[in-house]
């Protein structure tokens, strides 16, 4: 029965498909040779792009390891930060599992400027956290913990302009401390909808059972074709675009 119930609430839509190694899915998608280009919506109107490329790589003793690099712009339509385009670049190491062993984000701003980053060298370091404003360290973790982080209203602008909140902030931050084996990503093969047309492939869910997480479609090519996301955005491929045109 439990079974039944985490089936249902992981993948409401796609419980039909049949489980798969989501290390294997990672492995095709380095194995396509080329990135996926997706756009950022919110709502109906583009606000960014993303691009997102794998990597076949070696860590340590760690054989088919895959290298997944994401880098891309959002125009944040944000009364905190109104006119600023925000900058995101991230770096993953996952095992033949789809294990994350190492993760690298920045993300910056320019006006103002701001540069957050977030890092763990493996699955049980702590998350490491730098805040610079105009290059002037506000915030670092190695020099005193998370402790500031609070109260440090910089980092309110950037997660309010992205839709989130310190509590999930801290969420991220528990998560990444000491509860990762609660992070999981699972997938699945098969057919789905996207929209108005059925295609081949697969369903990959990340996030901790019963939250909100990400939800990302990838055709049988190793392409993204979709990613969503807790927040206020979604992403999708060239290809997947209405027929009425969006805005910018």
């Amino acid at each position: 029965m439990t079974g039944i119930l985490l089936r249902s609430i992981w993948f409401p839509a796609d419980s039909r498909l049949t489980e798969v190694n989501p290390g294997a899915v990672f492995q095709l998608i380095a194995a396509r040779g080329e990135g996926s280009a997706l756009d950022i919506y919110e709502g109906r109107r583009i606000v960014g792009n993303l691009s997102v490329l794998a990597l076949p790589g070696k860590r340590l003793s760690q054989e088919n390891v895959t290298n997944l690099k994401l880098n891309g712009q959002l125009d944040l339509n944000s009364p905190l930060l109104p006119g600023t385009r925000l900058d995101l670049n991230c770096q993953l190491d996952l095992d033949r599992d789809g294990n994350v062993l190492s993760s690298l984000l920045t993300v910056s701003t320019s006006k103002p400027n701001l540069k957050l980053v977030l890092g763990q060298t493996s699955p049980d370091a702590a998350l490491s956290v730098l805040l610079e404003k105009d290059s002037r360290v506000l915030v670092d973790s190695a020099l005193g913990g998370h402790g500031n982080t609070q109260a440090n209203p910089m980092i309110a602008l950037l997660l309010g302009s992205l839709g989130m909140s310190y509590a999930d902030f801290n969420a991220v931050q528990a998560e990444a401390e000491g509860k990762a084996a609660s992070m999981r990503i699972e997938a699945r093969q098969g057919e789905f909808e996207l929209g108005s047309t059925t295609r081949q492939g697969f369903v990959l869910k990340i996030g901790s059972p019963g939250k909100p997480g990400f939800r990302m479609c990838v055709d049988n090519t190793g392409e993204i074709v979709l990613l969503e996301t807790p927040v206020s955005y979604h992403l999708m491929t060239e290809s997947l675009r209405p027929e009425t045109p969006p805005t910018r």
